[in-house]
């Protein structure tokens, strides 16, 4: 599994530092060891989801190091990842999440606004997650689940 890169990394390469700007302008820093840590704590938090072997998770994100946590989590559980281009027109993304069967969506805060423009279109789409500490939860009428929580539980 890809799962098995980041554990060589987390044993050979523990305190090696990761480098990510976030979608808020701020710096972030994780050694391997935490990136494993936090990619099997998502794992477990999609199980709870009942997300199984082969469902699909997408996600609508920019490079940062929670879409590399996810990354590894949904690939290493068994899941496949699927990454949506945020820079194609509202129908394009309504039809490509509809016809993969995406039952989970993991996005930046940024794009909620383009996810409550679609949203009613989505007809697999069963949970959302927001990739956010809860103190950056955005507000919305969707039922959005916070990511930071969720590796938590």
């Amino acid at each position: 599994l890809v799962s098995s890169i980041i554990e060589q990394a987390a044993v050979n390469y523990p305190e090696q530092t990761i480098v990510s700007r976030n979608v808020n302008n701020t710096i972030e820093e994780l050694s391997y060891l935490q990136l494993n840590r936090r990619s099997k704590q998502l794992a477990n938090g999609l199980l709870t989801l009942n997300v199984a072997f082969q469902d699909r998770v997408a996600t609508l994100a920019w490079n940062t190091h929670y879409h590399l946590e996810v990354y590894y989590a949904v690939s290493g559980m068994g899941a496949v990842i699927h990454t949506v281009n945020p820079r194609l027109f509202d129908d394009q993304i309504s039809y490509i999440i509809n016809h993969a069967e995406d039952k989970v969506l993991l996005l930046d805060p940024g794009f909620l606004p383009l996810l409550e423009r679609i949203h009613s279109s989505l007809s697999s789409l069963e949970t959302i997650i927001v990739l956010c500490s809860e103190e950056d939860m955005p507000a919305s009428a969707l039922p959005l689940l916070c990511y930071e929580s969720l590796i938590k539980q």
